[in-house]
């Protein structure tokens, strides 16, 4: 399974650092002229083909930290940096683990799974935990709770709705915003602990994927939404196999 993994985060790791017309940001300073070489078509090349080697479990554990390395400065551009840190971890942590290519991997599924540590994917667990818990306690204010704060923003850009009327208008429903607000938070806290336990398991993981078609709706997040669904599978994937006791008589 953590062959799976490790494939799937290759596939989100092309999409993820696709070219997207970012530019290096002004913070650089001295150092923007590096943007000419990260941004270049060679630089996008070598990554893409790095990204290929460490999806295939090729050289051992060797691309996955050069692919590190190659993509640290693509999560300090103009926008999508924290979506990008994130899998930037999850790509440590992924390296860490033993890897093997992907056309034998098939046939020592047992093999794959029984002698691969568990704790980096519990890091990448935690992780997801840490991104719902810090954005529930972040919005666990009154300012926030009452619904001023997301009126504020509903007029900024990346808002697709108005709720400067104190207002959530769903047709002919209407819900008042600091219920919205309300919502927001406790859904992120039921998000950041459902998970780790095996019966809230599949009902958070559904309730996160409707929450966060629900926000495509109301505000644009870039990368972020995806990241998070991501990282659901470092808790649906089963790394750990069932060991069935076995009773010898003596």
């Amino acid at each position: 399974m953590t062959t799976l993994f490790r494939l799937l985060l290759a596939l989100m790791l092309a999409f993820a650092f696709k070219p997207a017309g970012l530019v290096v940001r002004d913070y650089w300073g001295s150092f923007s002229w590096l943007g000419g070489i990260i941004l270049s078509p060679g630089y996008y090349v070598l990554i893409y083909l790095v990204i290929a080697a460490f999806g295939l479990g090729l050289f051992r554990r060797y691309p996955g930290f050069l692919l590190l390395l190659l993509l640290i400065p693509h999560a300090c551009l103009s926008q999508g940096n924290q979506s990008r840190q994130v899998l930037l971890f999850v790509l440590l942590c992924v390296s860490l683990l033993p890897s093997r290519p992907l056309w034998t991997a098939w046939k020592e599924r047992h093999l794959a799974t029984a002698h691969a540590p568990v704790w980096p994917i519990r890091l990448v667990q935690l992780q997801l935990t840490i991104l719902y818990g810090f954005n529930a306690l972040v919005k666990t204010t009154p300012h926030y709770l009452s619904g001023e704060a997301l009126m504020g923003l509903s007029t900024t850009p990346k808002f697709h709705v108005d709720l400067t009327s104190g207002w959530l208008h769903l047709g002919p429903l209407s819900l008042p915003v600091w219920l919205l607000a309300w919502s927001t938070v406790g859904i992120e806290y039921v998000l950041a602990l459902g998970m780790w336990f095996r019966k809230s398991l599949y009902p958070t993981a559904a309730l996160g994927l409707l929450f966060h078609i629900g926000l495509t709706f109301m505000i644009t997040i870039f990368m972020l939404d995806y990241v998070s669904l991501f990282l659901y599978l470092a808790f649906l994937i089963p790394f750990v196999e069932k060991r069935h006791a076995t009773c010898q008589s003596s």
